[in-house]
């Protein structure tokens, strides 16, 4: 086998947004976007839109006081090591078997699909993105309506922004299972 080609890290800015779905999903961005939030002056701003209650718990000592303040946690000290600002969301996990049924739940629950958009707008303008990066809406790395529909949302907020939007970056990798 030959030597793997290294994928291309996010351009440089000053403020880099990650948009993802669950508490872990920030392992896949962190070997791209670490480098910059960690040695080079950037703000970076973490971003998930569930706390991932609907994993399985993996810990021999089990997960209390319940898996998704377990998953929370370890995505907050996961931010900290990046130097990042950690936005946790509190939209329920694993909420249809399609990103559409996904984004139908998500809407119900918080009052419509704009309410989900602006709330996104706003981290974006709040944290002065220059970038955002997030799952490509139509295959999500794993193909997990919750990553699908994040990279949708996501997409929509930033279109959304017109001539105002920052830098949109979709996550390629592979994951094997």
């Amino acid at each position: 086998r030959g030597a793997v080609p290294r994928p291309p890290s996010p351009p440089a800015g000053k403020s880099l947004v990650w948009v993802g779905a669950h508490p872990d999903d920030e392992i896949l961005i962190a070997g791209s976007m670490g480098p910059a939030c960690v040695h080079a002056s950037s703000i970076c701003t973490l971003v998930i839109a569930t706390r991932g209650e609907k994993g399985d718990c993996l810990l021999t000592g089990g997960c209390s006081p319940d898996l998704g303040s377990v998953r929370e946690n370890e995505f907050r000290n996961a931010a900290a090591i990046l130097d990042a600002e950690p936005r946790v969301g509190d939209l329920p996990d694993g909420s249809g078997g399609t990103a559409e049924e996904v984004l139908q739940r998500w809407s119900a629950v918080v009052g419509g699909r704009q309410y989900l958009i602006a709330t996104l707008v706003d981290i974006f303008r709040t944290r002065a993105a220059d970038v955002v990066i997030t799952f490509d809406p139509r295959h999500g790395i794993t193909c997990h309506p919750d990553h699908r529909a994040v990279g949708e949302l996501t997409l929509e907020a930033v279109q959304s922004m017109g001539s105002q939007a920052p830098a949109l970056w979709f996550l390629e990798d592979v994951v094997e299972f």
